[in-house]
């Protein structure tokens, strides 16, 4: 790393003549959105980009994160250029290639079966089948409810209780018919 004569700390990044340009449809004109600056941030400063709206604090900070190839000017990164740390990064990339491409066909075919399991009509279905489920359930309890009144039911098992007994009895019946659609 580099260290700053003035201060003695550590140069985390240091820029020289940036410069970044978007060229225009039309031949040989650009829109000069960085044009040469130069910084340096120091181990434990903080650093604040102020400026107008439009004037290139958001082309600087995506250029800085390589999210934008910077036209012209030198960055260091840590007293390194992006070519000096790149081709570890790309020697790993390049090793785990036929990996990440066999997980991505992977993938890609677990959603093509899962598309084609869940179509439009299978969620229709499923929708109708699920209300009608429900519908079921409510006449059973609301039936159950009307008969408890008439018949003798030991005080433990009225209200809640029962509600939860029959719930259960009727999860394990429904069990039963989740393979029919």
């Amino acid at each position: 790393m580099q260290t700053s004569n003035n201060e003695g700390k550590k140069v985390l990044l240091r820029v020289s003549n940036l410069k970044q340009y978007f060229p225009l449809k039309k031949k040989g004109l650009y829109v000069k959105a960085n044009d040469g600056i130069t910084l340096d941030i120091y181990e434990g400063e903080t650093f604040g980009l102020v400026g107008e709206s439009g004037c290139g604090k958001s082309t600087l900070g995506r250029t800085l994160l390589q999210l934008y190839r910077q036209t012209d000017g030198r960055t260091m990164y840590y007293g390194r250029t992006l070519d000096d740390l790149a081709p570890a990064y790309v020697k790993k990339t390049l090793q785990t290639l036929e990996k990440r491409r066999e997980k991505w066909h992977e993938l890609k075919k677990h959603l093509a079966n899962v598309q084609k399991e869940y179509g439009i009509l299978t969620g229709i279905v499923n929708g109708f089948a699920t209300a009608f489920g429900f519908t079921i359930a409510i006449v059973i309890l609301a039936g159950l409810r009307e008969k408890m009144e008439y018949n003798e039911v030991p005080e433990s098992f009225k209200g809640m209780p029962m509600v939860l007994l029959t719930a259960g009895l009727m999860a394990i019946a429904f069990c039963g018919f989740s393979g029919l659609i």
